[in-house]
Order: structure tokens, then sequence, then C-alpha cells
């Protein structure tokens, strides 16, 4: 799209940094506490081996507990990284916590929780999603059983059931004519 040149002087021209942390080392990891959970969780976020920096994770939560009691970022990030990494393992990571001492088992299970109650009613909506769609088909076949032992044509009983001819066509060779 071509932008007129009366409206270009007020068209944003931004350029785009983007920095690969999966390339940083350990001692590239540097700031406060709370930006090296940032970049951690981030980093951690489509890593391969999220475990890896799940001890990192893990104590660093646990020092800003301490500065801030009300562990707001505990369970943000813990439920962020479960639910964008398949590779997150509620067990190990509860396994981590228990050796290291920071006392965040009520918190990773409560992500835990709360991602098998997302789970759960996404399934039951696809379920029920299903059963409509085959509901919708098997009462398209009812019809167009009904259709064809009435004396419609095939193409008839296509156009109105909106079901594959190869599916009317099995209907008529069954006998539902």
């Amino acid at each position: 799209m071509q932008i007129p040149s009366a409206a270009k002087e007020y068209v944003p021209d931004f350029k785009y940094i983007l920095h690969d942390l999966s390339q940083l080392t350990e001692d590239d990891i540097i700031g406060s506490e709370k930006v090296q959970l940032f970049i951690r969780a981030l980093r951690a976020a489509y890593a391969r081996d999220i475990m890896k920096e799940m001890h990192f994770i893990l104590k660093l939560l646990n020092n800003l507990s301490i500065i801030d009691p009300s562990g707001s970022y505990d369970y943000a990030v813990i439920f962020y990284l479960a639910k964008v990494n398949d590779s997150f393992d509620f067990d190990k990571v509860l396994e981590i916590d228990k050796k290291l001492k920071t006392r965040k088992e009520e918190i990773i299970m409560s992500a835990a929780e709360k991602l098998i109650e997302k789970g759960w009613k996404k399934g039951r909506q696809e379920g029920l999603q299903k059963g409509l769609q085959e509901g919708k088909r098997e009462e398209k076949l009812r019809i167009a059983k009904k259709a064809l032992m009435k004396g419609m044509n095939i193409d008839e009983v296509v156009e109105l059931t909106e079901l594959p001819r190869e599916e009317v066509l099995k209907l008529w060779d069954k006998g539902e004519k």
C-alpha cells in the first residue's frame, strides 16, 4: 500500500532490534534479580531442556520472595512456562523445588491444576463440538435415506443434504431408494 506523501510524516517508522536470548552465556545474564528472572523465563520458554533453566528460575523466585513476600512473580512465571513449553514437567520442577528448599510446591501445583482445568474445559468443548457435528451428519444421512425412498434423484439429495456424492451413492446402493 502506497502512503500519501502528506501522511508520511505522521506514520511511525520503527526499527526492531531482536536478541537471541538462547545464545546468552551464564556470565551474560546480569542485572537485578527481576531482570535475570525475566531473561531466564524468556530463554526457558522455548528451550529444548527447560529443566536446566528451572533450577535458576526457582532460585531467583525464592530470592524475590524474600524481597517481595507477595510472591507475585511465582505463579505468573511458572504458569507461563508450563503453558508455552511442552517439555515442562511439573514432577521434575517439584523435585528441583524440594532439592533447593524453595517451598514453591503450592504455587507449582496451583499452576498445574489451572492448566488441567483449562484442558478439561477445552476437551469438553471439543467433544461437544464433535458430537454436534456427528449429530448433524447422522441427521443428514437420515434425511438422505428418506429423500431417496421418496424418489428424489441422487443429485437432488446431494444438493439438499450437502453430503458427498459417494455417501449418497452408498445409500442408494444399499437399497435406500
